[in-house]
């Protein structure tokens, strides 16, 4: 399969693990390798206290163990704050088609500032991951 058909929607998605890239949905566009069996993607986003959210995300990918999402609330310091949110647990296989996850999280903590989602890829093969969206519902 091209490396250009794993992108699900627009022109980009990312590839953790082994042989890890940003793939290029335009074929000919230069992809960025990055070595080592596990892999982490992070962003952090600034969140207000009392609201709910909606965490939307496409993946698809292969392994020998469960690859996670983490969504972690952080204080204004960028410290772990509020209480844990249960990961997500993504199967060790999910070829050949994205599968697309829901997750709402909230309501956000009086004293958390911001929230990071991360996605883990730990052991042998890869995750792509594609289509993230963090949505404000109320």
């Amino acid at each position: 399969m091209p490396e250009e058909a794993r992108v699900h929607t627009g022109r980009y998605a990312a590839r953790l693990g082994a042989g890890a890239a940003v793939l290029p949905r335009t074929p000919g566009t230069a992809m960025t390798q990055a070595p080592g069996p596990d892999a982490s993607l992070s962003q952090v986003v600034r969140v207000t206290p009392g609201s709910v959210y909606q965490l939307l995300f496409s993946a698809l990918g292969t392994g020998d163990v469960p690859r996670t999402v983490e969504v972690l609330w952080l204080d204004e310091a960028g410290q772990a704050a509020g209480d844990a949110i249960p990961p997500i647990l993504l199967p060790p296989v999910v070829l050949p088609q994205y599968v697309q996850y829901t997750r709402i999280i909230g309501p956000v903590p009086p004293s958390v500032q911001f929230v990071r989602v991360r996605f883990n890829k730990k052991g042998t093969g890869y995750l792509v991951v594609d289509d993230v969206s963090l949505f404000k519902l109320s």
